[in-house]
């Protein structure tokens, strides 16, 4: 984890206290809301999605990984339909 990344993003994406006196519900909730998508966004962008190594394919994100699983199931369900159809 990139600590000094991690208080950047936080101080970017946080959101500032309202200045009411009493807030009001609505007020407290969407403060709430917009402090844990600071905090996700933060994490998100401080946080290594795996561990890098020297083997590692740089370009392969998420995105890749999830093609890569669809493409998987996809071949399971050809498979399955050549062994279970007629003889």
């Amino acid at each position: 984890m990139n600590a000094s990344k991690l208080c950047t993003s936080l101080s970017t994406h946080l959101p500032t206290i309202p200045n009411t006196e009493s807030p009001g519900e609505i007020t407290i909730g969407l403060f709430t809301k917009a402090t844990v998508e600071a905090l996700l966004i933060a994490v998100d962008e401080a946080v290594p999605w795996t561990t890098p190594s020297q083997f590692a394919r740089s370009k392969f994100n998420r995105e890749c990984k999830s093609a890569v699983v669809r493409k998987l199931q996809l071949r399971r369900q050809i498979w399955k339909r050549r062994l279970d159809g007629p003889s």
